[in-house]
């Protein structure tokens, strides 16, 4: 079961911020299954990342947390919106399984919205909306956004550097 989660609306400045959640929900959705052996899932994380974590990371108050999980026959994803001070929350998201071409895919798609750029150093391959607040990586096969406006390029490569960190071993 699945809820949805509203603070306000998402202001037009900021409408490719869907990255987090909907890229991965819908990497998930339009992927089809391969043929043959399924490679292994990396797990998603039990919980969202603490509160104390996200807000000393990107330096920003969070009054509320909360989370739903979505479980398909494509996979599953797990949403987390962090409620600040702006209307827009920061939001991470995980879906998995998402293969190394879905993630291409997903990059390639954002990019005609918005100028993605590369991280490297994080997880097997990262990208990030440039000056946009948000940033995408891939880890075995697990997708990690992270939509948070208001937040500098350098707060959001700290906080995927935890939560990678801080990932399942699997």
């Amino acid at each position: 079961m699945s809820r949805s989660i509203t603070y306000g609306p998402m202001s037009r400045r900021f409408r490719h911020m869907s990255l987090a959640a909907g890229l991965i929900v819908g990497g998930l959705a339009v992927s089809a299954p391969s043929a043959g052996a399924a490679p292994a899932r990396t797990p998603l994380p039990l919980a969202c990342p603490s509160r104390a974590t996200v807000a000393t990371t990107l330096k920003e108050r969070i009054t509320k947390v909360a989370s739903a999980t979505t479980t398909t026959s494509r996979g599953t994803v797990k949403v987390c919106a962090y409620k600040t001070r702006y209307k827009t929350p920061t939001v991470i998201a995980f879906g998995t399984p998402v293969s190394h071409a879905k993630f291409t895919a997903l990059r390639r798609m954002e990019s005609r919205q918005a100028r993605v750029v590369t991280v490297p150093g994080i997880g097997n391959e990262a990208w990030a909306v440039k000056r946009g607040g948000g940033l995408s990586f891939l880890k075995g096969t697990l997708d990690t956004g992270i939509a948070a406006p208001h937040t500098t390029d350098r707060e959001l490569r700290a906080l995927a550097r935890t939560i990678l960190r801080d990932l399942p071993r699997n």
